[in-house]
């Protein structure tokens, strides 16, 4: 296990050298989709199906639909997904946690989120440098779902 000076040593080095970037970025990708095919493989190993996989694009699109469907999948009463002011009210709740950027995280136990600015500033070649891989391209452009 690296020390925390050997890490943060390792972390400068990444922002400083392109090539180290993409390649962490790369890592980082490929654990992502590990991490994923590792859930799918445990709900299979026990008889069961992953109910429902949302992506981001689509809740995108229509976070209070993803809402809903991800209450109805987990088994929630029918009234309460179908309520517009309580999907209203999560999907509210969701926004207000993205938007206190810098907030203290300690009870939720989210990461903290790029401002415009600093996505600009630190990950503007993650698409590239994670394209660089021929797996994580594939998975790129199956929208980072399962089956691709």
């Amino acid at each position: 296990q690296p020390s925390k000076q050997e890490k943060d040593e390792h972390h400068k080095e990444c922002m400083r050298n392109k090539t180290l970037s993409a390649l962490e970025a790369q890592y980082q990708c490929k654990d992502l989709m590990v991490q994923q095919a590792g859930i799918y493989l445990a709900r299979r190993q026990q008889g069961k199906e992953v109910a429902l996989d949302v992506l981001m694009s689509d809740y995108d699109k229509s976070a209070a639909t993803q809402v809903s469907n991800i209450a109805k999948a987990m088994g929630i009463c029918q009234e309460a997904y179908e309520d517009p002011a309580v999907v209203e009210f999560v999907v509210a709740t969701g926004v207000s946690l993205h938007d206190g950027q810098g907030a203290e995280q300690g009870i939720t136990q989210m990461h903290g989120v790029h401002s415009d600015k600093e996505r600009q500033a630190s990950c503007s070649h993650l698409d590239e440098w994670m394209r660089g891989d021929e797996e994580c391209r594939e998975w790129i452009d199956g929208d980072a779902s399962a089956e691709s």
